[in-house]
């Protein structure tokens, strides 16, 4: 039986001169092992605070991740990735409401992010 706990834990509080304060992002992730999709959870967070997502079980995973909005309808998204398949701690910028992919060995972390609509 699976265990999802999802905890939104605001660790940092650096708010960047683009973000608004208080924007949420919605941060829609896959991760992948060998090509084949082992979970696809989403969070939401405040620009510049950290949220952690951990699974429990045989695909157990925590992942943490930052967004901070840039210039130019790009965001910096910082994640940290620990799992029973491997450990990845990729940085990207991408621009809002397009997929950007990290693969490190037979490890893949695809992120999406929109700002939230409440």
């Amino acid at each position: 039986m699976k265990h999802l706990l999802i905890v939104l834990v605001g660790l940092l509080s650096i708010n960047t001169a683009v973000a608004e304060p208080g924007q949420l992002f919605t941060l829609d992730v896959k991760l992948s092992h060998q090509n084949e999709l082992f979970a696809e959870p989403s969070i939401m967070l405040e620009a510049g605070k950290t949220g952690e997502i951990a699974i429990n079980g045989t695909r157990a995973f925590t992942l943490k991740l930052t967004v901070d909005e840039q210039a130019d309808n790009t965001v910096k998204i910082t994640s940290t990735l620990d799992s029973v398949y491997g450990e990845m701690a990729p940085v990207v910028v991408a621009k809002l409401n397009e997929t950007a992919t990290v693969s490190i060995g037979d490890l893949a972390i695809a992120l999406n992010v929109r700002k939230a609509n409440l």
